[in-house]
C-alpha cells in the first residue's frame, strides 16, 4: 500500500508524541490523529463500530474480525504456498486444506464468472460457516482459526484479545459499554461519535467539491482524480477510519482487513 504525502510528513510527529498520546483521552485528540495513534486491531474494531454505532455485541466484533483475518491468512499465506508448489494436507480429511482450495476457486470464479461465483459462495457458506446437524457455525469458524494459528502463531486474534482491546478503546474514550442482564453491548462514545460524524461530513463534502472542480473528463474520471487528490492528502488510514471509500474508485486494497474482505464476509459467512 503506498504511503501518502500526509502520512510521510506526520511520521516524525507521531513518533515524538506516541508515548504522550498513549496516556491521553483519545476523544480529545485532534480527530485526524486518532486513527493514526490506534493499533491496527483497534482500527479494525472501530471501523465496524463506527458503521453500526450502537448496541453491538462482543460476539459480532469477534466474528467479523476473525473472518477478515481468516481470509487474509488464506489469500496471503496459504495460496502463495500453492503457487510455489507446496502440497497441502489431504483436503478429504483436513478442513483447512479443503477451505484453502475452495477459496482459491471462489476467487478465480469472481474474476471469470460472477454468477457462478455467487452460486459457489453459497456452497462455501454451508460447508464452512453455517451450522449443520453436527457442528455449530461457531465451532466451524473457530476450527479454521485454530488451524491457521497453529501454522502461523497468533495470526488471528482470539476472543480474549478482542475483548481486551474493546476495554482499551473504552479507556481511550472511543467506546462505551452497557450491561443488560448478563448481556454486554458496545456503543461508540456519543461525544466522540459527534466529532467523527462532523469530520466524516467534511471529508465527504470535500470529495464532492473536488470532483466538481475537475475541469476535464466524465463524472467517473473526475471522481477518480478527486479521490486521488484526497488519498494523497490524507492517506488510506484516515479515509478508511471516516468511511470514505476510496479503494473501489482507485482500484486499490484498503489497509483494513474488515474493509478489504467485506465482500467475502458478506458472501461467505454468518454474522
Amino acid at each position: 500500500m503506498p504511503t501518502s504525502k500526509y502520512e510521510k510528513e506526520k511520521e516524525p510527529l507521531l513518533q515524538a508524541k506516541e508515548k504522550e498520546a498513549s496516556g491521553l483521552d483519545y476523544s480529545a485528540l485532534s480527530i485526524d490523529l486518532v486513527p493514526q495513534y490506534l493499533t491496527s486491531l483497534e482500527r479494525e474494531i472501530m471501523i465496524p463500530a463506527l458503521s453500526l454505532v450502537a448496541n453491538i455485541s462482543p460476539k459480532y466484533f469477534e466474528k467479523i474480525i476473525q473472518y477478515a483475518y481468516i481470509f487474509d491468512a488464506v489469500e496471503n499465506r496459504f495460496l502463495p504456498l500453492l503457487d510455489q508448489g507446496y502440497t497441502l494436507k489431504d483436503p478429504r480429511v483436513d478442513k483447512l486444506s479443503a477451505f484453502v482450495i475452495d477459496f482459491s476457486e471462489y476467487q478465480k470464479l469472481q474474476k471469470k464468472d460472477p454468477q457462478k461465483a455467487k452460486e459457489f459462495a453459497f456452497k462455501l457458506r454451508i460447508r464452512y460457516f453455517a451450522a449443520d446437524d453436527k457442528t455449530s457455525s461457531e465451532k466451524k469458524r473457530l476450527a479454521l482459526v485454530t488451524e491457521i494459528n497453529k501454522a502461523y502463531k497468533n495470526y488471528i486474534p482470539y476472543h480474549i484479545k478482542i475483548n481486551h482491546v474493546l476495554v482499551i478503546l473504552e479507556a481511550k474514550g472511543l467506546l462505551q459499554h452497557k450491561t443488560i442482564g448478563k448481556k454486554t453491548l458496545w456503543n461508540v462514545e456519543p461525544h466522540f461519535y459527534q466529532r467523527w460524524l462532523d469530520r466524516h461530513k467534511q471529508l465527504a463534502e470535500e470529495k464532492e467539491q473536488k470532483a466538481k472542480e475537475e475541469a476535464t473528463g466524465d463524472m467517473k474520471a473526475r471522481k477518480e482524480k478527486a479521490m486521488t487528490t484526497m488519498f494523497e492528502k490524507y492517506g488510506g488510514i484516515i479515509l478508511e477510519f471516516f468511511l470514505i471509500d476510496y479503494w473501489d474508485i482507485l482500484n486499490v486494497k484498503p489497509n483494513s482487513l474488515v474493509l478489504r474482505y467485506s465482500k467475502e464476509i458478506s458472501d461467505l459467512t454468518i454474522l
